[in-house]
């Protein structure tokens, strides 16, 4: 309670440049054995809250605009994000790099949010979308031409024509392969977090059943995430473990995925300087390789 935007976006940046700070200054990096670290904030709107419970803002927000609908408090809350996102960008060269949105994906479609991310998109924020967890390739495609995406995050249901709920979708297995082509030929990055969408869908079972492999199959732009860390217990790498030891993934598709995760990255600087850094990270993942000899 009490607590502002601009004070939580202090907090946050300190510890990460604190972090950057310590990591750079040490003998690995400095010698040129390691990449530097560095980092950009991406701010995460909710697609759902109630009116109590969530926090104090969102209760406070509720109770002056009690005589709004549900959606447009929710929507009105995301669009302060955004606009604040912004401003602390362009005012205090805060490394807000970019917006997502995240919460109940059933009855809550991105599609609602295209406003929020019009904003973004006008003021060069770059923009992921969590779509296709918890519903069907629908979402996926609302994410992709009404909050003009950059990334996708999960996109787990383009390979589950069971999870389509579009009546007007005649044949969901043809909508969703028409669109991972477009995905694909688009080089629209895939966020893939093994360890959430088990959680979110345990009746995917075995991990060997998760649509991982359908994407490798089709080639999309795949990348490796957490979704999240705190609530999943899990870390990039324990990721990219599970990954390996049950998908078919060779060395060379191993780094494709890494490339892609750096290439596809919101940079907080240029793109010149994103590409630097790619090659850095990419000379150390050779590096690696080398050393044992895979």
């Amino acid at each position: 309670k009490g607590v502002t935007f601009d004070t939580i976006m202090h907090v946050v940046n300190d510890g990460l440049l604190r972090a950057k700070n310590e990591y750079n200054s040490s003998a690995d990096v400095k010698n040129g054995d390691k990449p530097p670290f560095e980092y950009g904030i991406i701010n995460c709107a909710m697609r759902m809250f109630g009116k109590k419970g969530f926090s104090p803002y969102y209760t406070q927000m509720f109770q002056l605009m009690r005589d709004f609908e549900s959606m447009q408090v929710i929507k009105t809350a995301a669009m302060d994000l955004v606009r604040a996102s912004v401003r602390m960008r362009d005012e205090e060269g805060m490394p807000i790099v970019g917006l997502d949105i995240a919460g109940q994906e059933i009855g809550y479609p991105a599609g609602e949010f295209k406003e929020v991310y019009e904003y973004a998109h006008e003021n060069f924020l770059l923009k992921t979308v969590h779509a296709g967890e918890a519903y069907g390739a629908e979402s996926i495609f609302e994410a992709l031409t009404k909050c003009h995406a950059d990334r996708l995050g999960h996109g787990y249901s383009l390979f589950s024509p069971e999870m389509t709920q579009d009546p007007s979708i005649e044949d969901p297995k043809a909508y969703g392969e028409s669109l991972a082509s477009y995905i694909a030929d688009r080089r629209i990055a895939v966020e893939v977090c093994l360890t959430s969408n088990l959680q979110t869908n345990p009746e995917i079972g075995d991990i060997k059943n998760h649509n991982f492999q359908h994407m490798l199959d089709h080639r999309l732009a795949t990348i490796i995430c957490t979704d999240n860390r705190l609530v999943s217990r899990t870390t990039v790498s324990n990721e990219y473990q599970l990954a390996l030891d049950n998908f078919d993934i060779p060395l060379k598709r191993l780094k494709d995925m890494v490339a892609y995760g750096f290439k596809k990255n919101f940079f907080p600087g240029r793109y010149v300087e994103k590409r630097d850094y790619a090659k850095q990270n990419l000379a150390y993942f050779d590096k690696v390789v080398e050393k044992f000899g895979l």
